[in-house]
């Protein structure tokens, strides 16, 4: 089924129909190309092979596709994996020959890059296929390729054994030297370039990677001392804490010792001036009966042993009475040091430290 195996009729009168989806550079280039032949030919652009076999006339059909190493190259720059645009490519052409081989003596093959990019590669043999002569061409167009792209559709097609087949057989029935529209020298050197590029670019990384990877060992062991030092903190503050209540307790306990003492030598001292008030009174007593007894000198020898025993207890009394005083001015001592020892602990500054806690904290037995 090759491109030399049948010639096409075609008549001045008939529409060429041209297929051609997706392809509007190459369509505007066969217009043109035709609309200027001797004699010229008109274009009807349908959407399909289906509908042009449909349409009700002989005339010839102009197929324009895409080379099979253009198709696979598009589809990787469309983002697909090379393993399932060699697929997709595979089963589409492979219905595509099946469906042109049916209607093969009135198609026509044509390669969109080709017509576009190079329109005098295929003017001469289409011309003879149809009939015409093609002497006014349209200016080539660039077709862009990412080269890239079409040396891995290249590879792909070259190793896939049915890949192989099928874009053999495709080649060979399609006008135009479809397999010149590579990258060329110029677009093998602008990838050579970029990869060299992309080399530089990756062994730049490689390097910022090795020092971010040293700066990362390096805040890790930062990282690794400064936990360390967190958790001796840690453990000093509990430590602290563990130590500030403890004087809280002790400060407590003191503090509730020395008001102890404090309410017991209140409560001494209140006695002391109580039997101190009563050793008085009764010494105002034994005074007046003193006195009324020097006055009656003419008491009896009982009377007198009376004044004896009144005065011998009168001494006892005076000496107790000193005595109470001594143990007095003692007690005072001792509530005085009492308060300065408790006005020690009050503003000593571990009371000071635990004020708020201490606040907050209700203690049992503390008067409100």
């Amino acid at each position: 089924m090759g491109t030399m195996d049948r010639e096409p009729s075609t008549s001045a009168e008939e529409a060429i129909l041209t297929v051609a989806p997706g392809k509007p550079g190459a369509l505007s280039a066969v217009t043109a190309m035709l609309g200027n032949a001797r004699p010229a030919r008109r274009v009807r652009a349908v959407e399909t092979l289906s509908e042009a076999m449909k349409a009700g006339t002989q005339a010839p059909v102009l197929v324009l596709v895409s080379s099979p190493v253009a198709s696979v190259a598009r589809a990787l720059g469309r983002g697909l994996p090379p393993e399932q645009a060699l697929e997709q490519w595979t089963t589409r052409t492979r219905g595509f020959i099946a469906e042109v081989g049916a209607v093969w003596e009135r198609v026509l093959l044509l390669d969109a890059d080709t017509v576009s990019a190079a329109p005098g590669d295929v003017a001469a043999e289409l011309g003879a296929r149809l009939g015409i002569t093609l002497d006014t061409l349209p200016q080539p167009q660039l077709v862009a390729m990412e080269p890239l792209n079409w040396i891995v559709a290249q590879y792909l097609l070259q190793t896939a054994p049915e890949a192989k087949d099928l874009s053999d057989q495709f080649s060979a029935m399609v006008l135009g030297d479809h397999g010149a529209r590579g990258p060329g020298l110029a677009g093998v050197t602008q990838l050579w370039a970029a990869l060299e590029k992309t080399r530089q670019e990756a062994d730049e990384a490689r390097g910022a990677l090795a020092q971010a990877r040293g700066a990362l060992r390096l805040t890790a062991g930062q990282v690794f001392e400064f936990r360390s030092q967190i958790g001796a903190d840690l453990a000093e503050a509990e430590k602290l804490q563990r130590a500030i209540r403890e004087q809280q307790c002790e400060s407590e306990e003191a503090g509730a010792r020395a008001q102890q003492r404090e309410d017991a030598l209140a409560a001494q001292l209140v006695e002391l001036r109580r039997e101190s008030d009563a050793i008085r009174r009764s010494r105002a007593t034994d005074v007046t009966e003193s006195s009324a007894i020097a006055q009656r000198q003419a008491s009896a020898m009982e009377r007198g042993a009376r004044i004896y025993r009144m005065q011998t207890a009168l001494e006892r009394a005076e000496k107790k009475l000193k005595f109470r005083g001594a143990k007095i001015a003692e007690l005072q001592k001792a509530l005085k040091a009492a308060r300065q020892e408790l006005a020690g602990i009050y503003n000593s500054k571990s009371w000071k430290a635990v004020r708020v806690a201490r606040r907050a904290v209700p203690r049992p037995g503390r008067r409100k």
